[in-house]
């Protein structure tokens, strides 16, 4: 089932597109890039993980940030409150998967209900944020090696400082995976079937 809807945000009620069912055991949430440069749940590489995590058993819920950019600590929000609508009873089965500035906002969360993350070109600061990897839940690290917006000195100092069990998967290629996705979106969902495997 693929089916758009709608949630409560702190400001403004969000948008977000649910690829699975929403009472299932295992959940994403699915955090988009940057807003103002076209960032939204219909990014190419958003809706391939989603649709690979569905086909998986794994529901999928890409979220679209508030009309107005925050600066970073909005969208920060606006994925807090996603969580609270898509797994409300804290039972502790919930991934999150970011890419670029969606891995930011994503690497923002500490939230006892995660049980992995996964950060795709994660980028060490933008506006008012700064990537955090000092929680301990499982992280997936997803990175291009000829990558110029995040650059990859940068993201090798991200990843050594990053705490947990963590993971990581470098490709040949740029910011934006172009012939990379059907390898990426694979690892992705192989990462969270480990992540979920006692559920």
């Amino acid at each position: 089932m693929i089916k758009n809807l709608t949630f409560d945000g702190k400001t403004e009620t969000l948008c977000a597109t649910l690829y699975g069912e929403f009472e299932s055991e295992r959940k994403v949430i699915l955090s988009p890039p940057h807003p103002l440069l076209g960032g939204c749940r219909c990014d190419m590489r958003v809706v391939e993980v989603a649709r690979e995590l569905y086909e998986n058993g794994i529901s999928a819920l890409c979220i679209d940030y508030r009309k107005n950019y925050g600066g970073g600590l909005g969208e920060i929000e606006d994925l807090r409150s996603a969580i609270d609508f898509f797994e409300p009873d804290k039972r502790k089965k919930l991934g999150l998967f970011g890419y670029s500035f969606g891995s930011l906002v994503t690497s923002n969360i500490d939230d006892e209900r995660v049980k992995g993350v996964v950060l795709i070109s994660v980028l060490s600061k933008m506006g008012e944020i700064a990537v955090k990897v000092d929680t301990t839940y499982e992280k997936l690290f997803i990175h291009g090696r000829r990558d110029y917006i995040a650059p990859y000195d940068e993201f090798l100092e991200i990843y050594n400082d990053s705490l947990g069990e963590k993971y990581c998967k470098v490709y040949d290629t740029d910011h934006f995976y172009a012939g990379f996705i059907e390898e990426v979106k694979e690892e992705v969902s192989k990462f969270f079937l480990k992540v979920f495997e006692d559920y």
